[in-house]
């Protein structure tokens, strides 16, 4: 089967008023300086059964972008990796696009949002550290001590606080939070009110253009839960053209508000005071509120 490339594509619009710069930082940072934009494609290699040596590009990359970056103000970074990526250049860009692993029609994806025929909607599935082993990993916790390869022992010491959980139980701020993604518009949240059983609240595209918001319900547990403080229950997508406003309705349950009971070895519903945030990613909390829980009485769910 035929695999689209993003040159072809982007080649295919725009024609003549696209131009081919190279992998050359210098020659690349000149033809930047000349146009009105500037898209840099870089990417990592991976494979199974092996796991990369660390979370920052090649030297090459970095150097490439930050030659075009220092020429062209207007540059987009086009990223394609398994994970996770360390972007200390990202301040001097316009934008990025994470790309992760793309398929065969890739090219055609990324013209279409690079020439805005369709707008951005995917959100970030992970965090993106700011800094290599920005959540301070001994060996102990990774890759594990006391033998070699899969003979190792990891010890899980961080306990429930992994990924955006950690940063929520500790303030770090990441490159790019759990959750995070842009699109071509600016949506506003509103008018909370939550239960036990729903979270619901209003989204309005405030811009000019069409956009697909995905907003995020997250739970804050009862002090004395031992639960981290932060906990993505929930989430909607919602298509929302210019000035449209739409109520939202994210559905709870039992198991929402309940933790793992190691003594009964059964899920139990944690009674008290819960927090509620709504917003468009783990770091970007636009609404807060409460609903308790009663006392159920050792109430379990089986």
């Amino acid at each position: 089967a035929a695999v689209s490339t993003p040159w072809a594509a982007l080649s295919a619009r725009l024609g003549d008023r696209a131009v081919l710069a190279g992998e050359d930082a210098e020659q690349a940072a000149k033809v930047a300086k000349a146009a009105d934009v500037a898209v840099v494609f870089v990417g990592v290699t991976s494979s199974e059964g092996s796991d990369r040596s660390s979370l920052s590009l090649a030297q090459q990359d970095e150097d490439l972008i930050t030659a075009v970056a220092a020429q062209q103000p207007n540059t987009v970074v086009v990223v394609v990796s398994p994970g996770a990526v360390l972007t200390p250049w990202r301040k001097a860009v316009k934008s990025v696009v994470a790309a992760f692993m793309p398929g065969q029609e890739y090219g055609e994806a990324v013209a279409d949002v690079l020439t805005g025929a369709v707008g951005p909607s995917g959100r970030l599935p992970l965090t993106f550290p700011d800094v290599e082993n920005e959540v301070n990993f001994t060996k102990a916790q990774w890759p594990g001590v006391g033998g070699f390869g899969i003979f190792r022992t990891a010890t899980y010491s961080e306990r429930l606080n992994v990924g955006y959980r950690w940063y929520a139980s500790t303030g770090v701020q990441p490159a790019y939070p759990f959750g995070h993604g842009l699109s071509y518009s600016t949506v506003e949240y509103s008018a909370l009110a939550a239960s036990a059983t729903q979270v619901q609240f209003k989204v309005k595209n405030t811009g000019a253009a069409a956009a697909v918001e995905v907003p995020q319900v997250y739970l804050r547990f009862p002090e004395g839960a031992g639960e981290p403080p932060l906990q993505l229950k929930g989430f909607a997508r919602e298509s929302l053209e210019p000035g449209v406003e739409r109520t939202v309705v994210v559905g709870l349950n039992d198991r929402s508000v309940s933790i793992w009971d190691v003594g009964v070895h059964q899920w139990s519903k944690v009674p008290g005071e819960f927090g509620v945030l709504v917003g468009a990613s783990s770091g970007d909390l636009r609404l807060n509120g409460t609903f308790t829980v009663a006392d159920p009485e050792s109430q379990q769910l089986v």
